[in-house]
């Protein structure tokens, strides 16, 4: 045999190996499907609004490309416990 046909048998070999070969493919492929659904939860502070409002306090922004997030946040201003 020669050297190219060993590597590619080796190859196929250590492929066929393993987790493919045992239960049904189909059904393996179904569960490494990633989800439909996913889970959000409703919390009172948005960390986005907290760390940016933080760091402006430390920095300025050369842009305002969070500026539209903030107004359309519930509030703008860092939480109490910041403080």
């Amino acid at each position: 045999m020669k050297k190219k046909e060993r590597l590619e048998k080796a190859v196929t070999d250590s492929l066929l190996e393993g987790e493919l070969n045992k239960g049904e493919p189909d059904k393996m492929a179904v569960e490494r499907l990633p989800s439909k659904y996913e889970i959000r939860q409703t919390v009172k502070l948005d960390p986005i609004v907290e760390e940016t409002t933080v760091i402006r306090t430390m920095a300025e922004e050369v842009d305002d490309r969070y500026d539209e997030y903030m107004k359309r946040s519930e509030r703008g201003t860092p939480s109490d416990t910041n403080k």
